[in-house]
């Protein structure tokens, strides 16, 4: 219960904040098992949940399509190791009791027991197929109630893995209200405890977002085979704070603290480049109670972003108690749309461009705003500090 709970603060927050579906995306990739993990997939397998709310106008019987791209191991975005495509890729969709809460699942490597476990609603085995090539496919219908009950919320689990062959299957995932298209249903979250994704260029890096709680102090990181690529920490307010990066076929991990102001919100993994490219590499996120993460997808692509450069001006009133508190002159460097979180040092707050605020009592207060622009990334926010001396 409490990890359900945890869950739901994660992802009202994440997806409140963040306009997903207005960037671009990467693929999740999954080789088959005689590509061996030099390829940087570590275990030929991806586990991915998905939660839907019960919201008061959907019903039990709603139904629920969950929709592959790119389903099959053959043509153009796939990954292909020999001279032919050999690759057949296993999917299974589980619901039911168990298809989630199981602890076992919050790991980077689950059991067989607890990956098969809950009740099975569809099952497929994917090679070279023209159909199934760079397009949707319905790959699965079912009911709402078909999926774990856990506060209210429905859970679904995806098994995606790679049982034969050596080539790369790239895709994506949606899960929708109709067949033919991708109408999601509102506050659907896609996520999965230890990813393996594909960078596809070095013009971009990969966004790896998780949510870190209130109650932690720090994180640790850990990467497999980035070809020694850049990877650093995003937070809020800090960018490319610093992450020791893997070596081909390789492990990696690095401990972060974060500062009270970085928790309770997103935070993310910065992908880029590499000694090979495309890149394909594997993540997992633990916390400082050695709990595990859950990372969202998809994983968007993004360029760099400039934090905003804030200019404040303070007026005080005539009646000398009172401030004007003014952030008009504060530049973004790209031109995004500022927003403006003011604490008045008096247990007072508000938003805003312009803001006037009085203090009931005279002295000096400790005062401070937080400017964020629109971007859509995580790194997206600065902290500037003042005094108000009245």
């Amino acid at each position: 219960m409490k990890r359900n709970a945890f869950l739901l603060i994660l992802f009202l927050f994440l997806f409140s904040s963040f306009p997903v579906s207005a960037y671009e995306t990467t693929y999740m990739v999954t080789y088959g098992p005689d590509a061996g993990t030099i390829e940087g997939d570590d275990d030929f397998l991806q586990v991915i949940f998905i939660r839907i709310p019960e919201q008061a106008d959907s019903k039990a019987q709603d139904a629920v399509y969950l929709r592959i791209f790119d389903a099959d191991c053959g043509g153009v975005l796939d990954a292909r190791y020999s001279k032919e495509w050999d690759t057949r890729t296993r999917l299974r969709l589980f619901g039911g009791k168990d298809a989630y809460s199981l602890p076992g699942l919050k790991k980077a490597y689950p059991s067989q027991a607890d990956i098969s476990a809950g009740e099975l609603i569809a099952d497929e085995t994917f090679g070279e197929d023209a159909f199934r090539d760079n397009r949707w496919y319905s790959f699965a219908e079912t009911r709402l109630d078909k999926g774990e009950k856990a506060d209210n919320f429905r859970y679904f689990k995806l098994i995606v893995e790679g049982t034969e062959g050596d080539d790369g299957n790239r895709f994506l995932i949606a899960v929708t209200r109709e067949s033919r298209r991708n109408i999601p249903f509102p506050g659907t979250e896609i996520f999965s405890f230890a990813p393996t994704i594909h960078l596809p260029r070095d013009d971009v890096f990969a966004e790896i977002r998780f949510f870190a709680p209130e109650d932690v102090q720090e994180v640790t990181i850990n990467n497999f085979d980035l070809a020694n690529a850049f990877i650093g920490l995003d937070t809020a307010f800090r960018a490319n704070l610093p992450i020791e990066t893997s070596g081909q076929n390789k492990w990696a991990k690095t401990t972060l603290q974060l500062d009270k102001n970085e928790t309770g919100r997103a935070v993310a993994i910065r992908f880029a480049g590499g000694e090979e490219m495309p890149n394909d590499a594997t993540f997992y996120v633990t916390d400082n109670k050695d709990s595990i993460l859950p990372i969202q997808l998809p994983v968007l692509l993004q360029k760099p972003n400039e934090r905003p450069m804030p200019r404040i001006k303070l007026d005080l009133l005539a009646d000398c108690s009172a401030f004007l508190f003014d952030g008009s002159e504060t530049l973004d460097p790209e031109g995004d749309p500022l927003r403006f979180f003011w604490n008045f040092g008096d247990n007072s707050k508000d938003e805003g461009m312009r803001i006037t605020h009085r203090y009931e009592n005279p002295g000096k207060y400790e005062a401070s705003v937080i400017i964020e622009d629109n971007c859509g990334q995580v790194n997206n926010g600065i902290i500037h500090g003042f005094f108000c001396d009245n």
